[in-house]
């Protein structure tokens, strides 16, 4: 799925939030992994995605399942 940056601040963790739903289960390590530079172009700008840069973000079925937490006391 590609995406492109359309507005200033965002992070890629952030990023696969909104658009998958969910930043946990590999999300970010995964989108970091199809994207040869992107580590480096984000360390470059204070971790944040430049406006009007396009990534590619894994399909949400391609990600593995998360466990649940389960709470034995509240």
């Amino acid at each position: 799925m590609r995406i492109t940056v359309t507005r200033t601040g965002v992070m890629l963790d952030r990023l696969c939030f909104d658009v998958l739903g969910t930043d946990a289960g590999g999300v970010v390590e995964a989108t970091l992994d199809i994207n040869p530079g992107l580590a480096e172009l984000l360390a470059a700008n204070g971790h944040e995605l430049p406006l009007g840069h396009t990534l590619t973000l894994p399909e949400p079925e391609a990600l593995r399942p998360v466990d649940r937490t389960i709470k034995l006391w509240d």
